[in-house]
């Protein structure tokens, strides 16, 4: 895909959509609409569930946070997949991927792209067991690949 995010008119999920391609100048009023949009307030992030080789529940905001880290390791295989663009009012490019709220000054691609993050939940609140059920979904999903079927020419 291109940095200009394929035609589509759009911001962050919850944050009002420009009305026309993304790789157009913003107003500074939607770029503050957008910018408010990103707030860690605003996020509503999915929930993935774990692999069934995971033998504990996870709280809601640890199937969020599994979401997110699952979602981080695929941006940053997919490269500038997904990221729009957009202009400051003097003109300077930066890109953002709306799904997770990542934002870039510099065109992603895929040997730029953020690898991993930060987990700062509070002591206490499971950081571990999320960190094991990215592992497990990890090596579920690879394991899963492994067995599909193959395709012969």
């Amino acid at each position: 895909g291109s940095g200009e995010g394929g035609g589509r008119s759009g911001a962050a999920e919850g944050v009002a959509a420009p009305a026309r391609l993304a790789s157009e100048e913003l107003s500074a009023e939607e770029l503050g609409d957008i910018y408010n949009g990103l707030s860690a307030s605003s996020a509503e992030l999915e929930e993935l569930e774990p692999p069934p080789t995971l033998r504990v529940a996870l709280h809601p905001y640890q199937r969020q946070g599994l979401w997110w880290m699952a979602r981080r390791e695929a941006l940053a295989h997919a490269g500038e997949a997904g990221w729009l663009k957009y202009s400051f009012p003097d003109g300077t490019p930066f890109y953002i991927e709306p799904r997770t709220g990542v934002g870039s000054l510099s065109p992603p691609s895929g040997a730029t792209a953020a690898r991993g993050g930060i987990l700062a939940d509070a002591m206490g609140l499971g950081k571990t067991v999320q960190l094991i059920a990215l592992i497990l979904h990890d090596r579920w999903h690879l394991h899963r690949a492994s067995r599909a079927p193959q395709v012969l020419p």
